[in-house]
C-alpha cells in the first residue's frame, strides 16, 4: 500500500511537470522533501537499531497515522469520534484543488474502543492494521478522483446553476452532521520548527496541523475561547497520550 501510494505522487508530479497542472512550486517540494526524508532513511539504515526502523516506518506513514491519532486524542477528550476533514490534494485535474479524507471509519471507532479498553496487543495491533488499511484506501481514492465530497458539491452547486430545487441529500441530518467537522487536520509540512496552524472550521471544532520531521512531529492545536465545550489543553494532552500508547503498541510489536 506504501508503494502504490508513492507511486500515485510520482505519476503525480510527472504529470505536472508536463501539463503545467495549476500547482504552485510549494506542493511539489513538500512531496520531493516528503521522499528525500525516506531515501535518507533508507540509505542510513544499514546498521539501525529497532527504535530507528520504528522511526522510519512511522515517518513513511505519518499522514494515516496522524489522522488516526487525532481520531483517538478526540475519542478520549470527547468519548466519541466525530467528522474528520483532512485535505486530499486533486490538483493531477485540470482545476483540481482538494477533496475531504474522512477519517472517522468504523475500523478507527474499533481501534480506539480497542486501546481505550486496553485489549490484548494481538487485538489492537490487528484493529490498528485494519484502520491504517482503510484510511490509506480513502486517501488514494480521494487523490485519484474517486472522493464523495466534491462530487457531491458539483452536484449542488450544478442545482443551483440550473434553478433545480436543492436535492433533499442536501438537507437531510446525516449530511449535515457529516459535514460539521469537529476535527480538521491538515499536514503543514516545513524544514523549520515552525508554528503553523489554522482554526476551527466549526464554533465547537479544532483545527489540529502537523509538522513531521524525521525524529519529532510539531502539533499547532486550536480552539475558540468562546466555546465551553473545547479544551485545546486536554485535546493535547490526549494526543500525546495517544501517540505514546501508539508507539508502545509498535515497539511491543516489533518485540514479538
Amino acid at each position: 500500500m506504501e508503494r502504490r501510494r508513492r507511486q500515485v505522487e510520482e505519476e503525480e508530479e510527472k504529470e505536472e511537470e508536463e501539463t503545467g497542472g495549476g500547482e504552485g512550486g510549494g506542493d511539489r517540494w513538500r512531496r520531493r522533501r516528503r521522499r528525500q526524508v525516506e531515501e535518507k532513511e533508507e540509505e542510513t539504515g544499514g546498521g539501525e537499531g529497532g527504535g530507528d526502523r520504528w522511526r522510519r516506518r512511522r515517518r513513511r506513514q505519518v499522514e494515516e497515522k496522524e489522522e488516526e491519532t487525532g481520531g483517538g486524542g478526540g475519542d478520549r477528550t470527547h468519548g466519541q469520534l466525530t467528522s474528520t476533514y483532512e485535505s486530499a490534494s486533486t490538483r493531477r485535474f485540470r482545476l483540481g484543488r482538494v477533496d475531504a479524507i474522512r477519517a472517522n471509519t468504523p475500523q478507527v471507532l474499533a481501534w480506539c474502543e480497542a486501546m481505550v479498553i486496553n485489549a490484548p496487543l494481538p487485538d489492537r495491533l490487528a484493529k490498528y492494521d485494519s484502520a491504517i488499511k482503510m484510511q490509506t484506501e480513502i486517501m488514494v481514492n480521494n487523490i485519484l478522483g474517486k472522493g464523495i465530497d466534491i462530487h457531491l458539491l458539483g452536484l449542488r452547486e450544478m442545482a443551483k446553476e440550473m434553478n433545480i430545487n436543492t436535492p433533499e441529500i442536501f438537507s437531510h441530518h446525516s449530511y449535515t452532521v457529516s459535514n460539521h467537522f469537529r476535527l480538521s487536520t491538515s499536514q503543514v509540512p516545513t524544514l523549520s520548527d515552525s508554528w503553523m496552524g489554522y482554526g476551527p472550521v466549526v464554533p465547537n471544532g479544532y483545527g489540529a496541523s502537523y509538522n513531521p520531521h524525521p525524529d519529532y512531529i510539531v502539533f499547532c492545536l486550536s480552539a475558540f475561547n468562546s466555546c465551553e465545550e473545547t479544551s485545546t489543553l486536554e485535546f493535547g494532552r490526549n494526543l500525546e497520550r495517544a501517540l505514546d500508547e501508539m508507539k508502545t503498541m509498535l515497539e511491543s510489536k516489533g518485540n514479538q
